[in-house]
């Protein structure tokens, strides 16, 4: 077991790892002065929700939109007003609508088969990301890549939930490698035993343990999430 964690915060709780991220995208879009906009890429499921809700409600007012462009991680192949949408879970937490000055936003098309839209996407995308987010599942999975499934290819790919059989679009893994920086926001006990095995053993093959032990990442974690040793 490692004796320290580099580059972990640990939380209260989920509200507060979701103020604490919510916090970051604040400083980095202050410090930003490019020309360009930080190219920010979410992710979707239950945990960023709570921090979408965050961003769209209480803290609208305070980030610089203008600033910021919007991508996806990954996006589940259904219509954007299905439950399962990732970009319909954005807009109910932004109240229906999206900040008028949000300097870019886009959407993967789920509606579209995948993988002429992973095709779409990769084309739209900045050369380089600035900055992704990342969630983890029960299972080691991030993104849309699964434990056991072949790596795709190109900047995006589509993928397939090992479990459900459900089509996805994803980032591929060397796109999420080459990002300037890259944030796993992991919450609930559910995640914690998973969570353990990708931070002390990297050398295992899960998804999010791959990326971790191929580049320098942040991790933002509740104390639910966190493995024991940590605390």
């Amino acid at each position: 077991m490692p004796s320290e964690a580099p580059n972990i915060q640990i939380c209260a709780d989920a509200d507060a790892a979701a103020l604490a991220l919510a916090e970051a995208l604040l400083a980095a879009l202050t410090a930003h002065d490019a020309s360009e906009p930080l190219s920010l890429v979410v992710s979707g499921g239950g945990t960023p929700e709570r921090l979408f809700r965050l961003l769209g409600g209480a803290w609208r007012a305070r980030i610089p939109w203008r600033k910021l462009a919007l991508y996806w991680v990954d996006e589940r192949c259904v219509a954007p007003d299905d439950p399962q949408s990732n970009h319909g879970m954005l807009l109910r937490a932004f109240g229906g609508a999206l900040p008028a000055d949000l300097a870019a936003y886009q959407r993967m098309r789920g509606e579209d088969p995948p993988q002429q839209e992973a095709a779409r996407y990769a084309a739209l995308l900045p050369p380089r990301l600035d900055w992704i987010w990342l969630g983890m599942g029960d299972d080691g999975h991030t993104a849309s890549l699964f434990p056991g499934e072949a790596a795709g290819g190109g900047r995006c790919h589509g993928a397939r939930n090992p479990l459900s059989g459900q089509a996805r679009i994803t980032l591929s893994e060397q796109e999420i490698l080459r990002a300037e920086r890259v944030t796993f926001l992991v919450t609930g006990a559910s995640k914690s035993a998973t969570l353990q095995t990708v931070l002390s053993d990297l050398q295992c093959d899960l998804p999010a343990a791959r990326i971790a032990r191929a580049r320098r990442v942040g991790w933002l974690l509740d104390a639910d999430s966190a493995p024991p040793y940590l605390q």
